[in-house]
């Protein structure tokens, strides 16, 4: 049987020798992997190889290249963090080792990611958390890609960038819930709070947007929720709290400037947010 990466060494004892991958030396601390076996002849030798042959892939396992950590956007949901770690945690185990087992391999990265404070990876490393409730930004992102096409097309890029100007105002409005509340947890109070925000924003021409502007705006509000609704499966669990929602004024012909309606030029509008 041939025990590749022997070597004698000066004292006669038997050497493994083994060159670390480059992508792997700098954080090894070492280009070679280099340890003295005690051992010299029969199945003892072939012991401490195999001993030698598993430290040896474990060390390049942990220190291999991982994958580009994943950096949440500002709008990020708990899903969206959730579905990151765990495609992180996947990729890391599959670059793996030869001599080690699964659970083994796990156990070694997750240390490495817990020295490294990637908390969400280790938990999807060792006890991946179970999967988060789909939010109101889920909906919004999901209206955005499916029914705006991402806001391609000049027709899109309107409604989207109208879209993106309205979430701002919810989120001013209802803050984290906004990516973190589950929408089936949405209140009547939250829709209320909405409601309440946008009818003292500022439009561009001075003073506040009118009833008519903000029933436009909670409009699509309510069609991003009930889009959500039936997308996530969430019919008969849940309602929309947007929806029927009062706003004294609407209804009696206030008159509404220009500014309410348009949209702004799409040379001055911010990216879209995904």
């Amino acid at each position: 049987m041939t025990l590749e990466h022997l070597q004698k060494a000066r004292s006669g004892k038997w050497q493994y020798r083994r060159r670390i991958p480059k992508e792997a030396q700098e954080r090894a601390g070492m280009k070679t992997f280099k340890r003295v076996l005690e051992a010299t002849s029969g199945a003892a030798l072939r012991r401490e190889y195999g001993q030698l042959e598993t430290e040896f892939e474990r060390l390049v396992s942990i220190v291999a290249p991982a994958p580009a950590p994943w950096r949440p956007a500002a709008t990020a949901t708990p899903r969206e963090e959730w579905q990151a770690a765990k495609t992180e945690a996947e990729a890391l185990v599959s670059q793996g080792g030869t001599g080690l087992d699964e659970d083994e391999l796990r156990d070694h990265l997750a240390e490495e990611m817990h020295r490294q404070g990637r908390t969400a990876v280790v938990q999807a490393l060792k006890e991946p958390p179970a999967v988060p409730k789909h939010t109101l930004e889920d909906a919004r992102k999901l209206y955005l890609k499916e029914k705006l096409a991402g806001g391609a097309g000049d027709d899109n890029r309107a409604a989207a960038i109208r879209l993106e100007r309205i979430f701002a105002r919810v989120r001013k409005a209802l803050g984290e819930r906004v990516r973190t509340c589950p929408l089936e947890d949405l209140k009547r109070e939250d829709a209320r709070a909405v409601r309440d925000h946008m009818l003292s924003s500022e439009r561009s021409g001075g003073g506040t947007l009118s009833p008519a502007s903000v029933r436009r705006e909670l409009n699509v509000l309510v069609a991003v929720a009930n889009f959500g609704l039936t997308e996530f499966d969430l019919r008969g669990k849940a309602v929309n709290p947007f929806e029927k929602l009062k706003i004294a004024g609407s209804e009696v012909g206030v008159a509404d400037l220009d500014e309410d309606k348009r949209d702004p030029p799409s040379s001055t509008a911010k990216p879209l947010s995904n």
